[in-house]
């Protein structure tokens, strides 16, 4: 398929307009003998290599020229559904137009999540696009008393949340949300190898493990519980939870898990982050600075504030808060 029938498909269109495409060579092109050159290797080559002053001035003409096209294509948009189709009208047109425009100038992901105050896988990918400054529309489904399976079922094939869509692909579970961002956007991992393994290992951890930790301080961010004892195995996962802050910011320097950027690692652990600070569980110095520095962060109080503030609670939730200690805190209204 040419580059701008691709372009069409892309707005969900195709058109009879005799628009003559931009030329693509599917075979990198050989540089000549002279002067110093650029080369595009990808699968599409937008030219021959040539001087890289002349590339430039080609690059910005062919952009200009694609940008020309789109306009183009656009204004035809009212003028073919008035005259190709007696039921539409220019006005129909425009609206046509305005959504192709906008279809091709925008990446759209749709986030489904459950309750802010309780959904800590929810809060992974939620939290990644914020810090990374992804547009996303938001999209709650409250826990239901009875069950919410069959209803996440409408939109998750695996009946939980969080389940992103983009146009038609639909991933789902946190983990697989996260790597496919990270396959669109860059600096979700890491770009040094090292790092990135690390960071790997750290989210893959806690993603599979910890299940002490989830099942005995479950997350409620709008509450304080005094725990009425830390049990061995919760203790266990409190202690493997200090050595991976430890290992993080002593190796890589900090203040993220594996240096001075946010990536999917710390989004993993921003929900042990709210349940250290629900349950106050015992951490050193450092693992509580690493804690405060990610509960600081504008999209955690952008999170954490609207938990707060919903007025739906989940009975099965509450009691399995409630049921570990005794609440000390409850910054809800009442």
């Amino acid at each position: 398929m040419r580059p701008f029938s691709l372009l069409l498909s892309a707005m969900g269109m195709s058109s009879p307009l005799p628009i003559a495409d931009l030329v693509f060579s599917e075979e990198p092109a050989r540089a000549p003998a002279t002067a110093p050159t650029v080369m595009q290797t990808s699968r599409f080559c937008l030219m021959e290599a040539q001087p890289v002053s002349r590339m430039a001035a080609k690059m910005t003409e062919m952009n200009d020229l694609l940008s020309m096209k789109v306009q183009f294509l656009c204004n035809q948009i009212p003028m073919l559904a008035d005259s190709s189709n007696p039921g539409l009208g220019p006005a129909d047109g425009e609206q046509m137009a305005n959504s192709a425009s906008t279809r091709f100038n925008q990446v759209m992901y749709v986030l489904y999540i459950g309750n802010k105050n309780y959904s800590s896988w929810s809060l992974r990918p939620w939290v990644l696009l914020e810090a990374m400054g992804i547009e996303f529309e938001e999209r709650l489904e409250c826990f239901e008393e009875a069950g919410s399976f069959d209803k996440f079922r409408t939109f998750s094939p695996s009946g939980m949340v969080p389940c992103l869509v983009d146009d038609g692909t639909v991933v789902w579970d946190s983990l697989a949300i996260c790597e496919y961002l990270a396959e669109r956007h860059t600096g979700a991992w890491p770009e040094e190898p090292e790092r990135r393994a690390v960071a790997r290992s750290f989210a893959a951890e806690m993603h599979s493990g910890f299940s002490s930790l989830r099942e005995i301080c479950p997350m409620n961010c709008a509450i304080n519980v005094e725990l009425s004892e830390i049990t061995p195995p919760l203790q266990k996962d409190i202690d493997r939870i200090e050595e991976i802050f430890a290992e993080g910011l002593e190796r890589f320097g900090g203040p993220y898990l594996v240096g001075d950027c946010f990536s999917v690692a710390d989004a993993f652990y921003c929900p042990v982050a709210i349940r250290i600070r629900s349950y106050q569980l015992p951490v050193s110095d450092r693992a509580l600075g690493y804690v405060n520095s990610l509960l600081d962060l504008p999209a955690m109080r952008r999170w954490d504030q609207a938990a707060i503030a919903e007025s739906w609670r989940e009975e099965h939730h509450e009691k399995e808060a409630a049921a570990v200690g005794r609440i000390i805190l409850d910054r809800r209204s009442p």
